[in-house]
């Protein structure tokens, strides 16, 4: 009986709009801080990688909540987000710079240039040098 009693209030005070006004405001935040984080690391503001139990606090909200609310949003999950930004920056910072592989890392807030390395080549099949020496010769 009381769990039908909690239930019925439950659904007494949902609303579907306001959470689906919740959901996009989280989202929105989520990719607003993505972006101004990154500004922070290309500046040299901030020296590591957030993840995603970062951008959760700083929503105030637990991480699998937040991390379902980014999924449902918009296809993609939270570590999806960050590592294509991630990669973009990458992609980017080897165009058109002549800054070392590690240099790119430690900018990305990677502490391991190898591990930075790796990390590119599972998301692009190729190594950053690789990458480098291909839009070069284009």
């Amino acid at each position: 009986m009381l769990l039908l009693k909690i239930q019925e209030r439950f659904w007494k005070a949902y609303d579907p709009l306001t959470e689906a006004l919740t959901s996009s405001n989280i989202t929105l935040t989520f990719q607003r801080n993505l972006e101004a984080h990154f500004r922070e690391l290309l500046t040299g503001k901030c020296d590591r990688l957030l993840q995603v139990q970062d951008y959760a606090q700083a929503q105030y909200l637990h991480p699998n909540y937040f991390s379902t609310v980014i999924k449902c949003k918009t296809g993609k999950s939270v570590n999806n987000w960050i590592a294509e930004k991630t990669i973009s920056e990458a992609k980017a910072m080897l165009a058109r710079s002549s800054a070392s592989v590690q240099e790119i890392a430690a900018n990305l807030g990677f502490k391991d240039a190898g591990h930075f390395s790796r990390f590119f080549k599972k998301h692009t099949k190729l190594s950053p040098l690789s990458f480098r020496q291909r839009i070069t010769s284009e």
